[in-house]
């Protein structure tokens, strides 16, 4: 079983070049650093599931800042190589609902900017590491009234699955 667990390893590990395929699916996860300008500033999870053709990109995101937000995504990322490491550039726009404690829904829309690097490890996996900027801006009954905006830094790491 060791060996079997080995030789697997190996193949893995040991692809050599890796070719970029088309389609990937994928998930991240990491923390949330809010610039909110209110008393809530702990950082919080964000959560992420991603469907890929390159370079555009649907991504379905999560935070929990105390707040619960969820957005839905379309991106394109700006590869600057296309080599096994692949920085990227990504610019996104979509949809966001917050469901705000003792308020209820609300809904606006979210843009980000982000700056990360994918790494592929071999034909059919590729990790990421990513700093992402965020903002919300959304309409519905929130603390400071029937509108809020608000924006923060995430550090999130990801894994995807090439087809």
């Amino acid at each position: 079983m060791r060996f079997l667990s080995f030789a697997l390893l190996i193949m893995v590990l040991g692809e050599g070049q890796s070719r970029a395929a088309n389609f990937s699916v994928g998930g991240s996860g990491g923390m949330e650093f809010p610039f909110w300008h209110t008393e809530r500033m702990d950082p919080g999870l964000r959560a992420e599931g991603f469907y890929r053709i390159d370079p555009y990109e649907v991504r379905f995101d999560y935070s929990y800042l105390q707040v619960h937000y969820y957005s839905v995504l379309l991106a394109k990322k700006f590869f600057f190589t296309q080599d096994d490491i692949r920085p990227f550039v990504e610019a996104a726009l979509g949809p966001c609902f917050v469901n705000t404690p003792h308020k209820g829904l609300g809904y606006g829309i979210s843009p980000e900017i982000s700056l990360g690097a994918e790494l592929g490890i071999n034909e059919h996996f590729s990790s990421s590491l990513t700093m992402r900027y965020s903002a919300y801006w959304y309409f519905g009954d929130t603390k400071s009234g029937t509108m809020e905006a608000n924006h923060g830094l995430s550090v999130v790491a990801g894994i995807s699955l090439w087809f």
